[in-house]
This record gives C-alpha cells, sequence and structure tokens, in this order.
C-alpha cells in the first residue's frame, strides 16, 4: 500500500510503547521500602504536589523515611513528575540545602 512505511513507523512505536509499559509496570511494582529503611546515608525524597501516579504510591515509602533518621521528605508546590523543569530555581535550593546539611567527615 502506498502507506505501508506509514503503518511500519506506527507498528513500531506501538511497540516500543508496549514494551515501556512494561518496563514502568516492573518497576512500580517493586517496593525500595526496606533498603530506604536501613539506609544509612542521607536520603532526600522530593514530593511534587501534582506528581498523582507517584504520591498515589508513596504511603509505604513515606512509612519507611520515617523510620529512618537518615531520611528526609520535602514537598514542592506547583510541580509535576518534572519538578526540575517545573520549578527549577525551588527544586535546586531544595538540592543545595540537602547537600549542605550533609556533614563533612
Amino acid at each position: 500500500s502506498k502507506y505501508s512505511n506509514v503503518q511500519k513507523e506506527i507498528y513500531n512505536l506501538l511497540a516500543l510503547m508496549k514494551k515501556g509499559i512494561l518496563i514502568r509496570k516492573s518497576i512500580g511494582n517493586y517496593s525500595y521500602t526496606n533498603i530506604i529503611e536501613k539506609i544509612n546515608i542521607p536520603f532526600l525524597l522530593i514530593e511534587s504536589e501534582f506528581d498523582n501516579d507517584i504520591n498515589n504510591n508513596l504511603k509505604t515509602t513515606i512509612k519507611a523515611i520515617d523510620n529512618n533518621d537518615n531520611a528526609s521528605i520535602i514537598k514542592l508546590g506547583q510541580a509535576g513528575h518534572f519538578a526540575n523543569l517545573d520549578k527549577p530555581k525551588e527544586f535546586n535550593k531544595i538540592i543545595e540545602n540537602f547537600i549542605k546539611s550533609i556533614p563533612i567527615i
């Protein structure tokens, strides 16, 4: 057909999307809470206000962070999944303050 190249390209894109979705599901189903509870280095989670997919799955992560003195959470308002792009100055300030708070041994 005259659109066979377009059809092949669409098929290839759909195949890539399917692989990406499978990878995302696998990553999303893995729990890091046991690592977060035991980690002995400074750990920061920046929780973005509008990152709904992630925020809906943070309950156990937040509990693990609450159980670890080395871990902390900072909430960043008016930002989505790409908080560093949505609120670059605020995001960078959070990172800067976090780094400054780490004691130098």
